[in-house]
């Protein structure tokens, strides 16, 4: 009980301690406001340019998610070192050093993309055999004659499928724990008619505890 208690009022005293602070000293432990909260306003804006390209990242895909953080690298680096050359002092030659390399490694991945060098690809992925509907995973049941079949369910806003298939699918010892199994895929990414059918007929409710474990679909009758 006690305990409990002084819990609470360390918690309460560690949250209201710093505003009588604030009200009594304010003038002396703030800083002063000045030009150089205009470079702080700046420095906050290019912070919150980073949760869009963070949110479009999920849908774009890598390649151009690595783009989006490249231009906001470049373009955050060189107001920083433009920012830079203000200062006189000695050690700020080596910031602007430092500013200077981290903006042209940014550039790197705008490279390929501005003289059209192909990105390198990932390790080799998994083939799976897409399917759309109920009656080709039938078809593709029927057809895998007793051997063991997997079946991926995929869609582009489903964070979890992207790290199976850029982590775990292009792992060598998953791929060679596959060997011989009969691997499905199925993009529901639209939620249509027919997405809405199979997943009725697979018993999913949602994707996402779908595609954080690998199912196998048991061919016993040539039938989900």
């Amino acid at each position: 009980m006690w305990l409990g208690g002084g819990t609470l009022y360390l918690y309460a005293l560690g949250m209201g301690l710093p505003l009588i602070l604030v009200t009594v000293f304010g003038n002396r432990l703030l800083p002063k406001s000045g030009p150089w909260m205009e470079t702080v306003k700046t420095a906050f804006g290019f912070v919150i340019l980073a949760l869009p390209v963070f949110l479009l990242e999920r849908i774009v895909g890598d390649v151009w998610g690595m783009r989006l953080w490249a231009m906001l690298g470049v373009a955050f680096f060189s107001w920083a070192f433009i920012v830079s050359l203000g200062a006189k002092s000695a050690w700020m030659r080596l910031v602007q050093i430092v500013l200077l390399a981290a903006a042209l490694v940014s550039v790197r991945p705008l490279q390929d993309w501005a003289f059209g060098t192909p990105v390198a690809q990932n390790q080799a992925h998994l083939n799976f055999i897409q399917i759309k509907n109920v009656d080709d995973l039938n078809q593709a049941l029927a057809q895998a004659r007793g051997k063991p079949v997997m079946l991926d369910l995929y869609a582009d806003w489903c964070v979890a499928c992207k790290e199976f298939e850029k982590y775990t699918f292009s792992d060598p010892q998953v791929q060679g724990a596959l060997n011989g199994t009969v691997l499905l895929q199925a993009n529901v990414t639209a939620n249509n008619a027919q997405d809405k059918a199979l997943l009725k007929q697979l018993n999913v409710l949602g994707l996402r505890p779908f595609c954080s474990s690998i199912n196998r679909v048991k061919n016993s009758q040539g039938s989900v």
